[in-house]
């Protein structure tokens, strides 16, 4: 064989090997594309259809009719051109006062900004409802407007680095000539300032089109005011039941978002302002055994910790990504937020905004521990000095920043069609079989499958915390992801997808049997021992498998 033909066989083979590869990838994707095309009945057909026997290209129109897709739309658009205008002006503003001007406790106010920032925001989500409700906003747009124009903390951090970089003679030559501050922020410094509107705009914009709680919250009583994310979320809520066909057609046209998401991401990290929020933390990180560029993979561990993780690859240490990425799991990433939410709204109505803070700051308590033990014991050896770069701000290529969405968009399908996939199949098939004999209910069902016998063996060990078999099955099936734990107790309670039935249900459950039978199974104390179980035990296994391949 000459060295052509063989040269041409070998790149074949390559890429056969990697089309294998990449089919578990592309399943989920195809899977939901082809059920856009199908009739309702066709969605649960055995064996599958994977290519739909009619194409009904229907289904896009019917989907995006029931959500009233242009209203739904233009609401979002006239809420984020606000929020992002709001932000822009805002965050513009106490920057460059804080960069330019002189005024008593003038730090003091720039570290309490600084220091909100490891406050995560769903903390703050029960006391901002009530105190909007208390001034008559609720079904209304004004929450999530007004908060844009009270400025945000990490824009207004990136306005005042950016601005002090800038040379005051500026300020200096407009003000002998008579300029008002207003007008040297308007017409010297803004100009000058484009690359950090940009990013701020994109930040905010993106932030109120994909936002999905706040509208939830504020105006779910109101159809009318619903923006696209929240039409789309509902479409699972049909009183005769989810027609999949139609919710997996609006699915496709809201998924283009993500890859515009992963877009103005690409876009802000090619700006350079992430070697500066490490910087101004690293004298703080390393107090407790941290590099100062750990502090941004923490910052995202509140969101997910399957990135956060990955964001550590940033850190040339060795020793410090892994003592990273070891704490972060101890970030309350927004997948347990549905476990606190329901456990405090049923045994903490009163002060439940503290009750939330004191399970986030615990989780922050005991990062910072675990990190000065696992540095003293695990990682004796001298720290490295911390060396960076700075770069200037400037606007990215095209170029680069396609590459590093496309990067993005592989990692993130390869999550949802490997890891969280099988994961999930798992859980479902050892949570209905065996199946019995078709007269059981959905909770003895449960009992009697192998999910239910995996948390009857644990429930010994598990016991002494309060917790019986059916909070072990729901710990369990939260290994694949902590989103799960709500979904199995809503099962194992026979309280469906009704979360105020669910919280009856677990306020009214008692033991049946035993030496506590007739007991509470839930009291405030297990409610609030389970939240931090939830928060120190395993982590999700896409963070598992993301630690064990970083």
């Amino acid at each position: 064989m000459g060295k052509k033909k063989k040269a041409i066989v070998t790149t074949v083979i390559r890429y056969l090997i990697i089309l294998i590869f990449c089919v578990p990838m592309i399943m989920p994707l195809l899977w939901m594309l082809t059920t856009a095309l199908k009739d309702n009945a066709a969605v649960f057909a055995m064996p599958p259809q994977w290519i739909p026997k009619v194409f009904h290209w229907e289904n896009f129109t019917i989907g995006l009719q029931q959500i009233e897709f242009w209203k739904r739309f233009g609401n979002t658009v006239f809420i984020s051109v606000i929020v992002c205008f709001g932000q822009v002006c805002s965050c513009m503003s106490v920057g460059y006062a804080l960069a330019r001007l002189r005024f008593p406790g003038k730090k003091v106010w720039f570290y309490l900004i600084v220091g909100s920032m490891m406050i995560p925001g769903m903390v703050t989500v029960i006391p901002v409802f009530r105190l909007w409700a208390a001034c008559g906003f609720y079904g209304t747009w004004w929450p999530m407007i007004i908060p844009a124009f009270l400025g945000a903390p990490f824009q207004t951090f990136l306005a005042k680095q950016f601005m002090s970089g800038l040379p005051k003679s500026y300020d200096e030559a407009a003000r002998m000539d008579g300029a008002s501050r207003l007008q040297v922020l308007l017409k010297v410094i803004g100009p000058m300032c484009k690359p950090l509107i940009a990013v701020i705009a994109i930040q905010s914009f993106q932030g109120a089109w994909n936002d999905y709680l706040t509208p939830l919250l504020y105006v779910i009583s109101k159809p009318e005011k619903w923006t696209l994310s929240l039409a789309v979320g509902r479409m699972t809520s049909s009183t005769y039941g989810t027609q999949w066909n139609l919710f997996m057609a609006a699915d496709v046209v809201y998924m283009l978002p993500i890859l515009i998401l992963f877009f103005f991401i690409s876009l802000m990290e090619d700006t350079g302002y992430m070697a500066r929020a490490a910087f101004i933390m690293d004298k703080l990180m390393h107090k407790i055994g941290l590099h100062g560029k750990s502090f941004i993979p923490l910052l995202m561990g509140f969101g997910c910790n399957v990135p956060a993780i990955m964001a550590t690859r940033t850190l040339e240490s060795r020793k410090d990504r892994i003592l990273t990425m070891l704490i972060i799991p101890f970030m309350s990433c927004s997948a347990r937020l549905p476990v606190y939410v329901l456990l405090i709204s049923a045994f903490f109505p009163k002060n439940q905004g503290l009750v939330l803070l004191s399970v986030y700051l615990f989780g922050i308590l005991i990062a910072i521990l675990s990190s000065i033990l696992f540095k003293r014991v695990f990682f004796r050896r001298d720290e490295a000095p911390f060396v960076m770069e700075l770069p200037p701000y400037r606007i990215p290529t095209t170029r680069s920043v396609v590459r590093h969405m496309w990067s993005k968009g592989v990692q993130y399908l390869r999550k949802m069609g490997t890891i969280i996939l099988v994961a999930s199949v798992i859980v479902w098939a050892l949570s209905h079989y065996p199946t019995g004999d078709g007269s059981l209910t959905p909770a003895q069902q449960q009992e009697q499958s192998y999910i239910g016998r995996i948390g009857k063996a644990i429930e010994p060990a598990i016991r002494p915390l309060g917790f019986d078999w059916q909070i072990g099955v729901s710990l369990v099936s939260g290994l694949a992801a902590k989103e799960i734990v709500v979904s199995t107790m809503a099962v194992l309670t026979d309280a469906g997808d009704n979360e105020i039935t669910l919280t009856e249900k677990l306020q009214e459950q008692v033991y049946t049997q035993g030496d506590r039978a007739g007991e509470k199974v839930y009291t405030p104390l297990v409610a609030y021992s389970m939240m931090i179980f939830i928060l120190l035990y395993f982590p999700c296994i896409a963070a598992i498998t993301a630690i064990r391949k970083e």
